[in-house]
């Protein structure tokens, strides 16, 4: 890796040298600092050669996109997708959550306000239809980068709907510029089975489905497997369902432990049922107050627990 190569590798990232050097000091247990990173980019010293080795093989990589996604609402699909997010970050990966949802949900629990993302038109809607690039549009926070959406997104579907180029690819298209500066893409779908779902699908590598333990939420997803099997066969063959997520899980409720066991019954031969998130009034007080859950709670939290052991499990494969 030349020192302009490395320069731009750490520009991908959206990185100051600072922030770089925490990261491959984390990456391969160095202590590295900004002013050695300098010296690399200036071509002042050498790269040593572990170091070379990780950054051409980290330089390679293609993000996993993940998307987050139930027809049905109400189900802790956003909170879903920013606290395994959040999760994914701690592992030290470099993860985007793409707010697919006109709701701005994800956008206003990243710390973003919808209405000064619409002003700037950095919202998603502008990047699939509008002028904006798509790395201007990203936002960095703590653990994870943001591309936020807004209301106007709304109006995407019907450019979808008419795009003569077939306006279902145009997600998969633009994340194309960034899929080797991330090693994962979190996308949190509307509560429908929509234009801009199916886009998202089209894009993903895997569908995560959260669920309440409800037989109303339970009983349909057989739809949303329906809709995954033409999309494998007709746009993106390489789609797979990674598993259904109970949320919002009360133990002590016999019907939802009835239902949860229906699940497994019912669906369990065609998609993994992980281990269900419990109820917490904590998630509803970090939503309230539009934080990521996860950020807010202990690290020994029943719902950290859950979603942590979650994201270890996607990084293990």
């Amino acid at each position: 890796m030349t020192p302009d190569e490395l320069r731009q590798f750490r520009e991908r990232r959206g990185e100051s040298q600072a922030a770089f050097a925490a990261w491959v000091n984390t990456k391969l247990g160095r202590k590295y600092d900004n002013a050695t990173i300098s010296r690399w980019e200036s071509g002042a010293e050498r790269l040593p050669v572990r170091v070379a080795e990780f950054l051409a093989a980290a330089s390679q990589r293609t993000a996993c996109i993940i998307a987050v996604a139930n027809q049905k609402g109400g189900v802790g699909k956003t909170t879903t997708a920013l606290n395994l997010g959040y999760a994914l970050g701690e592992l030290g990966k470099k993860v985007l959550v793409i707010d697919a949802d006109q709701q701005a949900t994800a956008t206003e629990g990243a710390g973003l306000d919808p209405l000064e993302v619409q002003d700037r038109r950095g919202g998603l809607e502008d990047v699939l239809f509008g002028e904006t690039a798509i790395h201007d549009a990203i936002v960095h926070r703590d653990a994870f980068d943001v591309l936020p959406c807004t209301i106007a997104l709304a109006e995407a579907q019907i450019k979808i709907l008419l795009d003569p180029d077939d306006g279902r690819y145009v997600l998969r298209e633009k994340l194309t510029e960034i899929l080797r500066d991330y090693d994962f893409i979190v996308i949190d779908c509307p509560p429908e089975l929509a234009l801009i779902t199916v886009t998202a699908l089209i894009a993903a590598d895997f569908l995560l489905i959260p669920t309440k333990a409800s037989r109303y939420d339970v009983r349909g997803i057989p739809l949303i497997f329906d809709t995954v099997s033409k999309i494998q066969r007709r746009q993106n063959p390489s789609l797979k369902v990674l598993g259904i997520l109970p949320t919002m899980f009360n133990r002590n409720f016999a019907v939802e432990q009835q239902v949860l066991g229906d699940l497994q019954e019912s669906l369990g031969d065609k998609a993994r049922i992980f281990p269900p998130v419990p109820r917490s009034t904590e998630i509803d007080q970090a939503t309230y107050a539009g934080a990521v859950p996860l950020k807010m709670l202990s690290k020994n939290h029943p719902i950290g627990s859950v979603y942590r052991t979650l994201a270890q499990e996607i990084v293990n494969g």
